[in-house]
């Protein structure tokens, strides 16, 4: 019977997905000055190959595992609790309690559950072609939000976000985070509520994504999410063609 990694076989995925990863970007980020949660970046023992992870998926320890997740856990201890844990280049908040969101100091059997969990998001992630990678696990600060609903098993927190497209140093548009469609149970006023934008929200958030853009060439998308004090951050970012559009954007097919 083959196994997860037979599967899998010998994959490496291209350069231009790497630049998709927290720890390509989040360090050109930082030098920007646009406010960010905390972040602690631990890459995978030195012993662990991509490849290596997947036996996660099968049951397995692959060598350096523990290692791996001690290093972790010293990073969140750094950090503090409640904090958020991700892949480089997703979380899969989907999952909430089993994955991303650590709400007290954990063990590193469950640290390494969580790994798990990512590490299949991210097989999964690029269907037909090379996974997703996941050498990077990153602990960020969470940062106070006021929800409008929890959603995904009624775990998640839905809250104020924004996605902004930047190429070349201009704006190219913008969207709140969340289509109705993603988010089934919302009704018309809190989803509403939840997109809307204040004439300061948006003049801030605007000017942080065109300082952003300085710093990064070519066609980028920057999330931000705010805060229950009213202050943004920017969460995430991705090269623009990899990144969702709303389906009533006239850019959502240009790369």
């Amino acid at each position: 019977m083959k196994t997860i990694k037979d599967i899998m076989g010998s994959w490496y995925s291209p350069f231009e997905m790497m630049l998709n990863d927290l720890g390509f970007w989040y360090p050109i980020l930082l030098r920007t000055g646009v406010p960010t949660p905390r972040t602690i970046i631990i890459n995978a023992d030195s012993k662990l190959s991509p490849r290596d992870l997947v036996l996660l998926l099968d049951g397995e320890r692959p060598e350096g595992i523990e290692e791996t997740a001690e290093r972790i856990l010293l990073a969140m201890d750094s950090i503090g609790y409640p904090c958020f844990f991700r892949g480089g280049q997703l979380s899969d908040k989907h999952g909430w309690k089993d994955t991303c969101f650590v709400a007290q100091r954990p063990s590193t059997d469950e640290i390494m559950g969580r790994m798990g969990g990512i590490v299949e998001q991210c097989a999964m992630g690029n269907i037909g072609a090379s996974p997703l990678l996941y050498e990077n696990w990153v602990i960020r600060e969470l940062i106070p939000t006021t929800p409008y609903l929890t959603f995904f098993r009624g775990e998640m927190p839905i809250v104020k976000e924004v996605r902004i497209f930047v190429r070349d140093g201009v704006v190219v548009c913008s969207h709140p985070y969340w289509p109705k469609e993603a988010i089934t149970t919302i009704d018309e006023e809190t989803h509403a509520a939840l997109c809307s934008l204040s004439d300061g929200d948006r003049e801030q958030v605007h000017s942080m994504a065109n300082v952003i853009s300085k710093y990064f060439r070519g066609y980028w998308s920057c999330d931000f999410l705010k805060s229950t004090a009213g202050e943004w951050y920017c969460t995430d970012m991705a090269q623009g063609e990899d990144s969702y559009h709303w389906a009533d954007c006239p850019n959502k097919n240009t790369a």
